[in-house]
């Protein structure tokens, strides 16, 4: 399941409503009892995960790419800069 998730968030990492409550109903459980699981098996939150992995993919795309900052948010899924 945790992998599962995870994949969920590494395809639609770009997608500014991904959210646990989303990713809950994808997987037909409640976000309450998923992120509880999600957070015992990887010491972190569903948020903290989708941030992490937004991170990662903006920190690949400031070094490897001419794209502004502007253009970089919209990419990796941030909602505002």
């Amino acid at each position: 399941l945790i992998d599962d998730i995870k994949q969920m968030i590494q395809q639609n990492y770009t997608d500014i409503n991904l959210s646990s409550d989303m990713i809950a109903d994808k997987v037909g459980m409640s976000s309450v009892y998923l992120g509880s699981i999600f957070k015992r098996i990887t010491s972190m939150s569903i948020a903290q995960y989708i941030n992490e992995v937004r991170m990662e993919k903006a920190r690949e795309y400031l070094l490897k790419s001419d794209y502004p900052i502007e253009q970089i948010i919209l990419k990796t899924g941030f909602s505002n800069n």
